[in-house]
C-alpha cells in the first residue's frame, strides 16, 4: 500500500467488477419484467464468465485471510481455501447463467414476448 498507483489500480478493478455485475443484474431485471429478452440473454452469457464473482471472492478472501492468520494457519491452506471458495462461487454463477439462457429460450417465455395486450 506504499504505492498510491497500485491502490488506485485495485480500486479501479473493483469498480469494473461492480459495473460488470451491475450489467448482469440489469439484464436479469429486464428479462424478469419481460422488457428485453436480448438483455436477459446477454446477462446469462456474462454470468457464464468467472469475472462477476471476483468482487465477492476478494471480499471473502480478505476476511478469511485476516481471520485465519490470527489463528496461525499456514499460508498454503489459506490460499487453497480462498481459491476453493472462488471456484464454488463461479460454479454457482455458471449454473445460474446456463439456467437463464435455458429460460430465455423457453417456448412459453418466447410466447410472452410475442403477446400483444388488447
Amino acid at each position: 500500500w506504499n504505492n498510491p498507483a497500485s491502490f488506485w489500480a485495485i480500486i479501479f478493478g473493483f469498480l469494473m467488477l461492480a459495473l460488470y455485475s451491475g450489467l448482469i443484474s440489469f439484464g436479469a431485471i429486464k428479462l424478469v419484467n419481460m422488457e428485453s429478452r436480448i438483455w436477459g440473454i446477454a446477462a446469462g452469457i456474462l454470468a457464464l464468465l468467472p469475472i462477476n464473482v471476483g468482487g465477492i471472492t476478494f471480499a471473502i478472501a480478505f476476511g478469511i485471510q485476516f481471520g485465519l492468520r490470527q489463528v496461525e494457519i499456514d499460508e498454503d491452506s489459506i490460499n487453497y481455501l480462498t481459491i476453493g471458495i472462488g471456484v464454488l462461487l463461479w460454479f454457482a454463477s455458471l449454473g445460474l447463467g446456463v439456467w437463464t439462457l435455458i429460460v430465455a429460450n423457453d417456448a412459453v417465455v418466447l410466447e410472452g414476448y410475442e403477446y400483444e395486450p388488447e
